[in-house]
């Protein structure tokens, strides 16, 4: 597959009030969660343009990844009138829940891959201390783009594990270059 950009698909969900500033202002989900700035970071690395959109506003995903939350499959699907089965491996779920479930989501979904809750909540909170690794991949993939993960039973299915990239330190990078290995082996 060429990809040609990311999508980041939020539901309405994302403009609901999720805190306020100490002066009262409102601050929607999406400004709370910084999607914008994860949007940013993953852009810088991957080199390709990444698009925050709506589920209500997405038109066919040809010569793209879209990047979402589990909830807003089903929305997906209705709206470019596709399956889930032919979703799926277009799709990196963003904010899942913690192992096991995740990694085991992932497998039986057939996502292109995960970042668990906590994990994006780190990087969004402590930026300038992000650890490594944080992406559920393909281990096919891992191995392409050089990754490797800890053999674990809860970290671990026959398909994907948790990755790490001493060259790709960051959860942007990491998750940009995975992207891009992934598109090659689609």
């Amino acid at each position: 597959m060429k990809l040609d950009r990311v999508s980041i698909v939020l539901t309405e969900y994302w403009r609901a009030e999720a805190d306020s500033t100490d002066e009262g202002r409102p601050v929607s989900r999406r400004e709370y969660e910084d999607i914008d700035a994860f949007a940013t970071s993953i852009q810088a690395y991957l080199g390709l343009p990444v698009r925050i959109s709506e589920v209500n506003s997405l038109s066919q995903a040809d010569g793209s990844l879209i990047v979402c939350e589990e909830e807003s499959i089903g929305l997906i699907t209705e709206t470019l009138s596709i399956t889930e089965r032919q979703l799926m491996p277009f799709v990196f779920l963003l904010n899942v829940s913690l192992r096991p479930r995740s990694i085991e989501l992932v497998e039986r979904l057939g996502a292109a891959g995960a970042i668990e809750r906590m994990r994006y909540v780190v990087w969004r909170d402590e930026r300038e201390d992000d650890p490594t690794g944080g992406v559920i991949g393909r281990k096919d993939v891992a191995r392409s783009m050089g990754a490797r993960w800890m053999p674990s039973t809860i970290s671990e299915t026959p398909s994907y594990a948790f990755l790490e990239h001493d060259d790709h330190p960051t959860l942007p990078d990491l998750l940009a270059s995975y992207l891009l290995s992934y598109a090659r082996i689609l």
